[in-house]
């Protein structure tokens, strides 16, 4: 069984560099060997301005603008390489089946020559993106510059300064409309000697649609207002009047009022002709309300629940914000399919029309299970099956809580290889060592915050949620130990906006129990008192908080394809100060770290601990799917008071399939520490105080589903305090370079979009175990060497992306 894995290592990892040779060969050419002069490659548009005035307005957006709409875009280039270009040439062929064709339709790309671009249209596309921006006066012009076997094409735009505002007028209608639009002007985004910008009368346009319907004019739209310019007044300045169309509607004019407000909780099509108020029942947010009228007929939720979901109150004007607010909230409940507001006029009275509001809601499938086997190879050299089994009720108690019941197992063995410090030999290998953990979780979400004292109800967009859970996991490392985690917490967890997440958790209860030892455990950690601090028996009590930050969750999907892409998150996470403060008052003696204060006769951990993680994606073109994506992480965390060392499971480590992909997972460090135990890397992992690493990571297309990668990782952790038992754990800022593992490699994904499967192969470039000045092994480097292969080439073989 090992060899075979040994084999399947090694050859695939010979696959992915022999890609990458073959990829880097054919990427050296320039593309240009079946480009002849008469028909030249096309490189790229440029514009060159020639400003007669000075510099205009905006200049930065006008030009940005003006570059959009050079197209078509040239052939796609790597440095001075054209790789789809060089595979289309490489394998051209007019056969439409077989290898070459595949190759050059699925991952070459024709050229892009001269003669494919239509210059006149791309000169009179660039002239309308400087006449939207109010350069009237402008003109522009061609030129072909041809070198050899490629060329390009500059477009030069001569401009003046822009026609500006000189005044702004708005509708002046002898009606409550009229004064609705007049009142609107004073947050206009229009302002007087504002250079003329055709978008931004467009979105003022859409401000005061927006203004009307929030005021109750539901049959108003911005098609009734047009602009009518006047730019006659001279020195470039003109004159802007926005007025009502003279044939709108009536019913346009008019403010209309929610009359009644039906809920159709279960609802099926034609449910709007059995709205009869006196055969539904009246329902409210609390009990004792009958603000609404509802279908109860199936009804699977409690009626408080959805109203207070709703923002439409009857007899208050139509607000299209309370609208969209109102289906959010529905939705944001998570256990709707559908949901949706239909209006239906009824008789006016007066000035004011009036709407009855159907609120069809469709309820989504209320249980569902999941079960889900991996098998998993992973760089620490386990392989190992694993189980996850789920249970969801998205109504669980008639209330829209989602309850989540989790049970899950994994056996793991060691197979192979060597650890990351490859002097150092594996006792037991020859009988396996192997592990198996088991866990059950408990998870409730309220879609409401449950407080202590009332918080008054807002007018958000997004559901805030309470947060009940529990679970219980017990680690069996056959041999060495047995390690019992169960866990509590109680917690809030709302949406700021599309981009910000926020999660706290007050309360947040942890106990560890270390069970079973065996005499080789206690030997290995038998002359460290802090690692054996850190295994012992003990409660971690205390709270968090955690804030997330997504900036493509806060743009459409066409934008968000074309967008380079920021994520944040950052933690905190406190324990054991109250206990502390409490049993210090009561008792007369000082805690430490070695004497410590208990609770039911077990210590408790004490300490401050804070992490982020922010990452930076860059896209190039959504066309090509190229991308980079980078990394950064960071953490400390502080032991004080009754605490000498973080609890095991708040501790930084560093390797693996997700971090440095070139180690096995938990194997740096700390710092340039090397164990000297040769069984110790075989059943707890190297930890710190403090850890640091960077990520970066080129993903390209190669075929279909089929993406590629190339990749560099690096970091390390540290301890914050001196430990004998550890020599060169501690962070020092001047040691902080040769400390750090660096390593590189290259990965092939299988993208579906809701599923990816990663095959990374890395290796290091620099080892901090190792003595100073032989810590960088690039020179050691020998793909064709077998035992280089076996000794510093990791795969890893894991879901979804390293992130």
């Amino acid at each position: 069984m090992r060899n075979i894995f040994n084999s399947f290592v090694n050859h695939f990892s010979v696959s992915i560099f022999t890609t990458l040779c073959l990829l880097i060969f054919f990427s050296g050419c320039t593309g240009l060997s079946k480009i002849t002069k008469e028909n030249p490659l096309y490189t790229g548009g440029e514009i060159k301005w020639d400003k007669k005035e000075g510099d205009i307005p905006e200049e930065k957006r006008v030009k940005t603008e003006a570059e959009e709409v050079l197209a078509p875009e040239p052939n796609s280039k790597f440095l001075w390489m054209r790789p789809q270009l060089a595979f289309y040439n490489t394998f051209y062929t007019e056969k439409e089946k077989g290898f070459k064709h595949w190759v050059m339709t699925k991952i070459g790309k024709p050229p892009v020559l001269l003669a494919d671009i239509n210059e006149e249209r791309v000169s009179k596309l660039v002239l309308n993106r400087l006449y939207v921006n109010g350069h009237f006066q402008a003109e522009t012009s061609s030129e072909v510059k041809q070198k050899g076997k490629k060329a390009e094409i500059v477009y030069t735009a001569t401009v003046y300064q822009p026609y500006r505002l000189d005044s702004i007028n708005f509708p002046k209608e002898p009606d409550p409309l009229g004064n609705v639009l007049n009142n609107a002007q004073k947050e206009t985004l229009l302002k007087t000697n504002q250079p003329y910008n055709f978008s931004l009368l467009e979105q003022e346009r859409e401000r005061m649609n927006d203004y009307a319907k929030e005021r109750g004019y539901f049959y108003f739209s911005n098609k009734f207002l047009i602009y009518k310019v006047d730019s006659t007044v001279g020195d470039r300045q003109m004159n802007v009047y926005m007025q009502v169309k003279d044939k709108m509607p009536d019913i346009a004019r008019k403010p209309y009022r929610i009359r009644n407000v039906f809920l159709f909780p279960n609802y099926e099509m034609g449910m709007e002709s059995l709205a009869n108020p006196q055969k539904l029942t009246r329902v409210g947010k609390l009990e004792g309300d009958s603000t609404f009228y509802c279908m109860m007929d199936g009804c699977q939720f409690r009626p408080e629940i959805l109203a207070r979901s709703i923002f439409l109150e009857p007899d208050s004007l139509y607000s299209a914000q309370r609208h969209e607010q109102t289906l959010k909230q529905l939705m944001g409940l998570g256990a709707l399919k559908f949901a949706d507001i239909r209006y239906k006029p009824v008789d006016s009275v007066g000035n004011e029309g009036y709407l009855d509001a159907y609120i069809q809601m469709v309820p989504a499938k209320r249980k569902s299970f999941r079960a889900e086997l991996d098998v998993v190879s992973k760089s620490n050299n386990f392989v190992g099956p694993g189980l996850n089994l789920s249970y969801r009720n998205k109504n669980a108690f008639r209330g829209a809580e989602l309850l989540v019941v989790r049970l899950d197992g994994r056996f793991e063995t060691q197979i192979s290889g060597r650890t990351a410090n490859e002097n150092i030999e594996q006792p037991n290998q020859q009988n396996g060592l192997y592990s198996y953990e088991i866990g059950a979780g408990l998870e409730v979400y309220v879609p409401r915050f449950i407080t202590p004292i009332k918080i008054p109800r807002l007018a958000q967009e997004y559901v805030p949620k309470t947060v009940y859970q529990g679970d219980i996991r017990l680690l069996n490392r056959v041999n060495y130990f047995r390690l019992l985690s169960s866990t509590a917490q109680f917690g809030y967890q709302w949406q700021e906006t599309a981009t910000k997440t926020h999660r706290f958790n007050p309360i947040s209860i942890n106990y560890v129990r270390l069970m079973d030892t065996t005499s080789l455990f206690n030997e290995a950690i038998g002359d460290n008192p802090l690692l054996q601090r850190s295994f012992q028996n003990q409660f971690i009590l205390g709270g968090n908080y955690s804030f997330t930050y997504q900036s493509a969750a806060g743009v459409d999907e066409n934008t968000r394809k074309n967008k380079n892409h920021i994520f944040f998150n950052g933690n905190i996470d406190i324990g054991g100060n109250i206990a502390y403060g409490i049993q210090s008052l009561l008792s007369s003696r000082k805690a430490t770290g070695e004497n410590p204060y208990t609770i039911l006769s077990e210590p408790y951990a004490q300490y401050a601990r804070a992490d982020i993680d922010f990452r930076y994606y860059f896209n190039f073109n959504e066309e090509t799917h190229h991308k980079i994506a980078t990394r950064f992480i960071a953490g400390v965390g502080l032991p004080y008071a009754n605490a000498s060392v973080l609890p095991y499971t708040k501790q930084f480590f560093a390797g693996g399939a997700n971090s440095i992909r070139a180690f096995q997972a938990r194997s740096i460090g700390p710092g340039s520490y090397i164990t000297k135990d040769s069984t110790s890397g075989l059943f707890y992992d190297q930890t710190g105080d403090m850890r640091l690493e960077a990520n970066i990571e080129y993903r390209f297309p190669i075929y279909s589903v089929f993406k590629g990668a190339v990749f560099a990782d690096a970091g390390n952790v540290w301890l914050v305090k001196e430990d004998p038992n550890r020599e060169g754990g501690l962070f020092k800022p001047n040691d902080l370079l040769d400390d750090i593992a660096v390593g590189v490699g290259a990965g092939l994904r299988l993208d579906v979009t809701f599923f990816v499967l990663r095959f990374d192969v890395a290796f290091p470039l620099s080892k901090p175990w190792l003595p100073e000045n032989e810590r960088w092994v690039r020179k050691q480097i020998n793909v064709r060497d077998r035992n280089w292969r076996r000794d510093n080439l990791v795969l890893n073989i894991a879901i979804g992306y390293p992130f």
